[in-house]
């Protein structure tokens, strides 16, 4: 792993630091970066949405008010899409529209408005308006037989639409689209809910933080707007489904934070579209029943244990096809054993441990469901999109995408996409890099400075939590830690004599590598430990070396 040092300055106090953080980030004004204006007040301009879409949107609703006609909400089964279906009811319902929420079965409809759920949707209701959420805009043949059969689709998603040949984008042609790539599902939908019934906007900031966070949008600008007011309305919330879903996950609700969505509520969120039915934690979030709530999470909190024992089955059976592809620039692995709700977690391990581009196939008897995951130099969806060819269908993000293709062309598609990523990615782009803010003194490392930069926060993508090259720190301790023991505890010595503790997750196989009595550089974030009323500093160790190297 190659160490690389953001900045050459090293920091005569916190103040310097923080400027040298901000300076990284290209932050220009730290005052707004420290207290981002509310989502309230943001234009829909500033996040690349149209006024002219959402004043023909809010015309035809308001059609449909007086109308009384029917009204579906055709939402997605992740936890971004959970969020903004249960945002746009709420919102609709506030207008004046009861509307009937539609929750894709993964494994029955595929993903988003395909002609598989909207079938299977028109078998039990017929709407005069359907308005999606999180999906839909490259779903140009359901759109298109929707609108001929008099139904108005509404769209308003943040996924990469299509492109022609000549790069241009091609939206479906539906009655309406109100789409930026600027956000997460959630909060397009808020801010057409905002447009329509300000109030329940208001009210429906908690799930923002749910989506934003889940979805893993760049934690700046507007999302980080969201993400900072939301934590705080989700600190705060009354919602009884997420009270209690807090409760079950041992998370005080005053000190929630990004890594409780991301580890605590959005994988048991995500655990129902996985392997059962997505309605259920739609369920839970609207519900006011306390009793209702209670089993509710109970079903998601089973449900998410079942996932996570099929995950590691699974990834143990693609880690040993992984193994084939490893001198690719790519990984492709299959299955017809695989479990398409779970292809996508497969994915993610397997980017995680070679560092590249994977993607993992769950083969049907007609056609077969994948899942990939990227390194951020590379962009996945475009890299599929270039052998669109091969595939029935393709979307998703730079670091995510879904895909469906025949399951006897899939031979075809690997080999394509091997030729395609070794003439494409190159050896830099795969050479795994740790990027450090700077060389922090050990005079530095203290409780004051990890406080102050917490004003950073909330960390995700696009803004990573701080990490520091820290120097000639000596080896006094080390201990295997956990459960299972799969963490390593060592104690450090700094420079001024200070003594640190040191948490490498997940590293324990490293502990002979660990020199006692010697001097290392550590790649750290800093952080807090609070115990009986007194604060000491930690380090979380991202990497560590015998010696420094940096360039």
């Amino acid at each position: 792993m190659r160490w690389h040092l953001q900045s050459a300055l090293v920091p005569d106090s916190t103040d310097d630091v923080l400027k040298i953080v901000a300076e990284n980030r290209k932050i220009t004004d730290l005052e707004s970066f420290f207290h981002p204006p509310s989502p309230l007040d943001l234009s829909l301009a500033q996040v690349d949405l149209s006024d002219i879409a959402a004043e023909k949107i809010h015309a035809r609703l308001q059609k449909a008010k007086e109308s009384d006609e029917k009204v579906v909400i055709f939402g997605d089964y992740d936890a971004d899409g959970i969020s903004a279906t249960a945002v746009m009811w709420e919102g609709l319902k506030a207008f004046g529209i009861v509307a009937m929420p539609f929750i894709p079965i993964r494994e029955k409809h595929g993903y988003g408005l395909s002609m598989r759920s909207v079938t299977s949707l028109l078998e039990d209701v017929q709407p005069n308006v359907i308005l999606t959420v999180d999906n839909g805009i490259v779903a140009h043949e359901a759109v298109e037989f929707l609108q001929q059969k008099g139904i108005d689709v509404i769209v308003t998603d943040h996924h990469q639409p299509e492109t022609d040949a000549d790069g241009s984008l091609q939206f479906p042609p539906a009655f309406a689209v109100f789409h930026t790539t600027a956000l997460c599902g959630t909060t397009v939908a808020w801010m057409l809910v905002r447009e329509l019934a300000k109030e329940a906007a208001e009210k429906s900031l908690d799930l923002c933080a749910i989506g934003t966070i889940a979805d893993q949008v760049p934690l700046v600008e507007a999302n980080r707007a969201f993400a900072v007011e939301g934590l705080d309305a989700l600190r705060r919330t009354k919602r009884v489904g997420i009270q209690v879903l807090l409760e079950q996950a041992k998370i005080v609700q005053a000190e929630l934070n990004t890594g409780s969505v991301n580890y605590s509520i959005a994988p048991r969120i995500n655990a129902m579209g996985r392997l059962k039915h997505g309605m259920d934690a739609l369920r839970l979030l609207c519900t006011t029943s306390i009793d209702r709530a209670w089993e509710l999470a109970q079903t998601l909190q089973e449900t998410n244990q079942d996932r996570q024992v099929l995950t590691e089955d699974m990834l143990q059976h693609a880690l040993l096809q992984a193994e084939t592809w490893k001198d690719e620039r790519i990984i492709v692995v299959a299955s017809e054993t695989y479990h398409e709700g779970v292809i996508g977690l497969i994915a993610g391990r397997l980017t995680e441990k070679y560092y590249k581009p994977s993607v993992v196939i769950a083969i049907g008897e007609l056609t077969a469901k994948g899942s990939a995951r990227s390194i951020p130099s590379v962009n996945v969806t475009e890299l599929l999109r270039a052998v669109r060819h091969q595939l029935l269908e393709v979307g998703g993000h730079a670091m995510a995408a879904g895909l469906s293709v025949s399951s006897t062309n899939i031979d075809a598609f690997s080999a394509d996409l091997r030729h395609l990523a070794m003439a494409q990615i190159t050896d830099e782009q795969l050479e795994p890099r740790v990027d450090l803010e700077c060389t922090l003194p050990a005079r530095l490392c203290s409780v004051e400075t990890a406080t102050a930069i917490q004003l950073f926060s909330p960390f995700g993508q696009g803004n990573r939590e701080p990490l520091f090259q820290i120097q000639k720190a000596k080896v006094l301790a080390k201990d295997v830690i956990g459960r299972e023991g799969t963490h390593l505890k060592l104690t450090l010595e700094l420079e001024d004599g200070k003594r640190v503790t040191a948490l490498w997750w997940g590293k324990a196989k490293e502990i002979e590598n660990v020199p006692m009595d010697d001097l290392v550089s550590v790649a750290a974030k800093l952080t807090v430990n609070v115990w009986k009323n007194r604060s000491s500093l930690n380090f979380e160790i991202v990497a560590l070396q015998n010696s420094p190297r940096t360039n």
